[in-house]
């Protein structure tokens, strides 16, 4: 710890300066029909001769708005709101914070009518620190899981089994409401599949975040926000629906929310349930080769069939009670419960060399297990002041209880002999941690922020296996882990004229003790990670970022985990207790520009990565091995663009295509006396997303969305590529408050993976897939009083990084 308190005390005294406060206005907007704060108000500064847009913001939950460095001169500020007059002011600016006070906005009938009829398209906020997609209104989010939502975010992709990636990089974090909720990479999966859409307002995503934030993950962070009350009064939901899918049983899925508002007390509460019945496949082919001459010995063709069935239930609850102006504290929680089974069998043929059958086999597998996820938050916030300055501190618990029931049963022919092994698993994981948030604006453009957070973590997983009705201390596992996590951060940033800089430093102290059941490992260390963005505004709408971070991958669970997962005899995998964390040094260049109709965010980015996690795998007596390997150095980079274009008003188009290159240097590895060598290889891909919006008469709309995956090489191997179509039709009906969603997911049932893999003795190729083509009706019920928005949602507006304030740049990394 004396390591990172030097550096931050070195630190602090570097960037110990202020600068000159400058131009700008700030106020407080209410509405006039219940004399409360207004959220989301359109902001807009105006100047020249014909007035053109010079600067714009949207105003905050309190109904405050702050507009900064304004070159002196006259303007004209106009406050605009869907269904409310317009209101206009002339203002001049000398080189001071101009405090326009409380304006009321005056409901205007005949225009609330008109919008009300008149559909709108979802949202898309484009920053140059983070991007944020709100997906409460999205057409293909309607009766589906946070997974499936996922997969229409730029730049994320998700797999069958509901494992995320961000820009071809899996190694992700996934947070809930700003905080990591225990959701790791063993538990992402099941979690996203159960958690309905329906419960998430918006998705945060951040791809180099600063030192405020923890150093883990080398791909970034996707931050859900669930939905929560902003606007004065009550208003809820009902919903329920159901899913035909290509292949499988129909699923059903409801839900309730409901919330509530006022001056002293926020209160919401939701529950959702999805039922979801799927079946899949795939088959694999593997060969056996000479190493001398690289002729074919032996061959091993499997086909597979599976069914899956998972119930879930998904709670949520939260109070939060505004003590006065300055003080608030916050309780909430979530918490989902649901079971799963699925059956998987697998036809195995063994062929000689001339491809004469050589033997066959069955092995059917049959899971059943439960699992539960609850976490609870409290916190508290202190104001200073009324310009930024505050403490917060939050306290949360998560913990995730899980039982599971493996049965393997295996028929060997002609011989007909019969082996059943049988594996139960009992585990939990929970997690604790404590924030203290510490933020001071010195000026309007001069912000230091400091803080703490400890976190402890475990995760727990008892294994009791049986062969033939005898125990089997072969697949008997019992798996300990603890973590603790105390760190310490501090930023500032300060901004001159175009110019704005922020640095930070978080200093992280990590005690690891585990035990696999033979063998007890403790492993300990602190690290620095800093932090660098430098920002250069041309104009408003014209903005250049680059920026600098150091962050690390802890390897945990099944990846450090010895026991052998034997669900499939021909294919065996384990952790290994030996891996070490990798490093990855981040740079990014990010561009943003925007026109009266479009929108470009481009992200230019290169990760070098250290001491690099791999994959492993190689054929010993006839089976697959699989585990991981600290390898390495690997550098990854690429080009991200994102595209928003609004070419009518009833017509938008949101395009994203991704450019990845990766190089993998080359590694040995020595296993069970076996020399694995992974040749240094490169590889380039590229992938294409678009969504299409239409809005059409009488309150119809549609969406279509299509994605391209290329192919792309993997470590010992290459995945051959996939493509998708989504489509995606809505109508809504008496004034919004009923809606109906029709969606067909994958509607030419192509999402397949499709990967080949090779060794110096072997080479594999296999496909596989699951759900197809999914037919998906929702309805939707809307009820409530609430006022400031009057169709449901946030106002969109298509340049949306047009504030230009040190709140941007700071809070968002």
């Amino acid at each position: 710890m004396k390591k990172a308190s030097f550096l931050i005390a070195i630190m602090l005294m570097v960037v110990s300066f202020v600068s000159a406060q400058t131009g700008g206005i700030k106020g407080i907007i209410i509405d006039g029909s219940t004399n409360q704060p207004m959220e989301y108000v359109n902001v807009v500064l105006k100047k020249g001769n014909p007035l053109t847009l010079f600067k714009g913001t949207i105003s905050d939950s309190k109904g405050g708005y702050v507009l900064g460095k304004i070159p002196d001169g006259n303007y004209q500020l106009e406050l605009s709101f869907i269904g409310y007059t317009t209101y206009q002011k002339a203002i001049t600016i000398q080189n001071k914070i101009v405090n326009i006070g409380s304006i009321t906005l005056q409901v205007n009938s005949k225009t609330l009518h008109e919008v009300q009829v008149e559909a709108q398209a979802p949202q898309m906020q484009l920053d140059i620190d983070k991007k944020v997609f709100t997906v409460n209104q999205s057409i293909a989010s309607a009766g589906a899981s946070a997974a499936e939502m996922l997969q229409n975010i730029p730049s994320v992709s998700v797999d069958v089994n509901g494992n995320v990636s961000l820009r071809n990089n899996s190694n992700v974090e996934i947070w809930i409401n700003g905080k990591p909720a225990g959701i790791t990479s063993d538990n992402e999966g099941d979690i996203l599949q159960e958690m309905p859409a329906g419960s998430i307002e918006k998705v945060e995503v951040i791809t180099n975040p600063s030192a405020k934030y923890s150093a883990e993950g080398s791909a970034g962070i996707l931050n859900l926000i669930l939905k929560d009350s902003a606007k004065p009064g009550y208003y809820g939901s009902i919903s329920g629906g159901f899913s035909v899918p290509d292949r499988g049983k129909v699923g059903y899925n409801g839900g309730f929310n409901f919330n509530y508002t006022s001056p002293k007390v926020d209160a919401y509460a939701s529950i959702g349930r999805r039922d979801m019945k799927f079946s899949g496949g795939g088959w694999s082919n593997r060969y056996v080769l000479n190493p001398a001459n690289g002729d074919t010995l032996s061959s091993l063709k499997q086909t597979s069939t599976a069914d899956r069935h998972f119930s879930g239930t998904f709670m949520r609850a939260g109070l939060n009670y505004h003590l006065n102006k300055m003080n608030s504290i916050g309780f909430s929680g979530f918490m989902m419960f649901g079971n799963g089974v699925m059956s998987n069998i697998n036809d195995n043929q063994t062929f000689s060399a001339t491809n004469d059958l050589m033997g066959q086999y069955f092995r059917n597998t049959a899971t059943g297990g439960n699992r539960k996820m609850y976490h609870i938050d409290l916190d508290y916030e202190h104001k200073f002041d009324n310009n930024g300055s505050n403490l917060t501190s939050s306290l949360s618990f998560s913990s995730h209880p899980s039982s599971m029931e493996n049965n393997y049963s295996q028929w060997i022919t002609p011989n007909a002999i019969t082996s059943t092994q049988q594996e139960t698993t009992k585990g939990k994981s929970p997690q604790a941690e404590f924030k203290l948030d510490y933020t001071k604006l010195f000026t309007q453009n001069s912000k230091l922020q400091a803080g703490f957070d400890g976190n402890y973590q475990e995760q727990y997983s008892d294994v009791k296996g049986v062969t033939n009705g005898v125990p089997d201390p072969s697949i008997t596992n019992l798996f300990d882990y603890f973590e603790r996590d105390y760190a310490a951060y501090t930023t500032y940033g300060n901004k001159w004229g175009k110019f704005s800089t922020q640095i930070g430093l978080r200093g992280e102290y990590s005690y690891i003790n585990f035990s696999t059941g033979q063998q007890d490992y403790t492993i300990h260390y602190l690290q620095p990670f800093p932090s660098v963005f430098l920002d250069y505004a041309i104009d408003p709408n014209n903005e250049f970022q680059l920026n600098y971070t150091r962050r690390l991958n802890r390897p945990r669970g099944r990846s450090i985990n010895p026991f052998v997962n034997i669900s499939d005899s021909t294919n065996w995998s384990f952790g290994n207790p030996n891996l070490a964390p990798e490093y990855i040094n981040s740079f990014e260049i990010n561009y943003l520009k925007s026109w009266t109709s479009h929108t470009l965010s481009a992200s230019l980015f290169y990760h070098y990565t250290t001491n690099g996690i791999q994959s492993v795998q190689w054929l010993q007596n006839g089976i697959m091995m699989n585990t991981y390997m600290n390898g390495s150095k690997t550098l990854a980079g690429g080009l991200e663009t994102i595209l928003r274009d609004n070419f009518f008003r009833f017509f938008n188009l949101t395009t994203t295509v991704d450019l990845y290159y990766n190089k993998l240097f080359a590694s040995q590895f020595d296993q069970d006396n076996q020399i694995i060598n992974i040749p240094e290889q490169s590889s380039f891909t590229w992938n294409l997303k678009s969504i299409a919006n239409v809005m059409l008469p009488a309150n119809l709309s549609a969406q279509i969305t299509g994605s391209y995956t290329a192919p792309y090489y993997i470590s010992q191997g290459k995945n051959l590529g996939s493509y998708e179509i989504d489509l995606g039709i809505r109508q809504m009906l008496f004034r919004k408050k009923l809606i109906l969603n029709l969606n067909i997911r994958d509607l030419f049932n192509s999402d397949r993976s499709k990967i080949e893999t090779w060794g110096s003795n072997y080479k594999q190729e296999s496909l596989n897939y699951f759900n197809g083509r999914m037919v998906m009706f929702n309805i939707t019920y809307n009820f409530g009083n609430s006022h400031p928005s009057r169709n449901g949602k946030k106002p969109e507006t298509n340049n949306t990084n047009n504030t230009n304030n040190m709140d941007n740049m700071m809070d968002g990394m």
